[in-house]
């Protein structure tokens, strides 16, 4: 019984860190920026692009975060708490600066740039999506 308890928190533990992102599944699209420093100027220059549309971003369902490596933490539409998550990091970022990932709303990456994208290249992309399209009433 011990160890039947024992493996079912095991479980929980890792189900729980694996389910950090899918509680945002069928309900937002993600963006991951991943950099170890946030005064990278790709970095810099992604993120205050993305503030200056957040209109686009909040039609479109859009929640970013930042990853540095040890901590994921929201940053759009509201910044909250940091938690730790190296294993997110570590599947996306190879060997680079920075990193942009799109998730789509089935939680699947759907767009992954190891350099700056611009708003509308980002919007344009989202709203070719068979969801993006259902929710502007196109198909």
């Amino acid at each position: 019984m011990r160890y039947l308890l024992l493996l079912a928190f095991l479980c929980c533990c890792l189900m729980g860190k694996a389910q950090d992102l899918n509680q945002f599944k069928w309900h937002h699209r993600i963006i991951l920026l991943l950099s170890e420093d946030t005064l990278q100027p790709a970095y810099q220059q992604q993120w205050q692009w993305l503030k200056k549309e957040a209109e686009g971003m909040k039609a479109r369902q859009i929640l970013v975060f930042h990853l540095d490596g040890q901590y994921k933490q929201q940053i759009f539409p509201e910044k909250i708490a940091k938690t730790v998550d190296q294993d997110l990091y570590k599947s996306f970022q190879k060997n680079h600066d920075f990193t942009f990932v799109l998730l789509g709303i089935d939680g699947g990456d759907k767009l992954v740039k190891h350099k700056v994208i611009s708003p509308a290249e980002i919007f344009e992309f989202i709203d070719q999506m068979p969801l993006r399209r259902m929710e502007m009433g196109k198909d």
